[in-house]
Parts: C-alpha cells; sequence; structure tokens
C-alpha cells in the first residue's frame, strides 16, 4: 500500500510542509476556490 504523502491539505490545516528525503523541503496546498467547486450546489 503506497503512503499518500499529501493527505494533510486535507485536514483543518490546508497547508502542508515536510523535508524530502534528498533534504529539499517541500510545500503543498489546496486552492480553496477550486476545493470549493467540487462540492454540488456551490
Amino acid at each position: 500500500m503506497a503512503r499518500e504523502d499529501k493527505v494533510g491539505t486535507m485536514l483543518p490545516c490546508n497547508v502542508v510542509v515536510q523535508q524530502r528525503s534528498d533534504g529539499s523541503t517541500e510545500v503543498a496546498a489546496i486552492d480553496p476556490v477550486e476545493s470549493m467547486q467540487a462540492i454540488d450546489g456551490l
């Protein structure tokens, strides 16, 4: 089973900062407008 490293973006905090195995830093964020379009009726 593969681990989903962006799962934190679905939690109340919509930004995830993590250190990658090569030492670099990755910042992942959800676009709130795009995520709201996934909800019917909005």
